[in-house]
């Protein structure tokens, strides 16, 4: 789920369709899907960074992928991992906007990663959830620490 009250979830690839990016906007109920502009997309996890764009892992494609989705226009953009065979099921993205990984199935590339997209929003190393502690999808009240 999203700031804005939105459920989003990945769809594989099947055939000759596309994987697509849907989304729920539980106000009016109505489901948008946005194609994943590269072949064979197999999107696990989504979620949302501070700036409202929405982030996935994909192991389809001729490589496993962390991808980006900016809603305001559409796009995606695509970031290469270097475990070219390893799909990743989970991601977290934290406070500064590193995206957390942990690639599974990699003989030659076991590992966690991360990836800086912009390395002038890192502050700190520390991987600081968004919201608070793991796994809290929700603003904290005001006033309460958020680390």
């Amino acid at each position: 789920m999203d700031a804005q009250n939105n459920i989003w979830w990945g769809i594989y690839s099947a055939g000759k369709r596309s994987g697509k990016l849907a989304k729920l906007d539980q106000t009016t109920g109505k489901i948008t899907e946005y194609t994943i502009p590269r072949q064979n997309a197999q999107p696990y996890d989504v979620m949302q960074d501070s700036d409202g764009n929405i982030w996935s892992p994909d192991a389809g494609g001729s490589a496993a992928a962390l991808w980006k989705f900016t809603p305001r226009d559409g796009t995606f953009t695509l970031y290469p991992k270097p475990q070219k065979t390893a799909d990743t099921p989970k991601i977290q993205v934290t406070k500064d906007g590193a995206v957390w990984y942990s690639p599974r199935g990699s003989l030659d590339a076991p590992a966690f990663g991360v990836l800086y997209p912009d390395m002038d929003k890192i502050t700190t190393l520390g991987a600081y959830y968004q919201n608070g502690p793991p796994g809290y999808p929700y603003r904290l009240a005001t006033g309460r620490s958020s680390r």
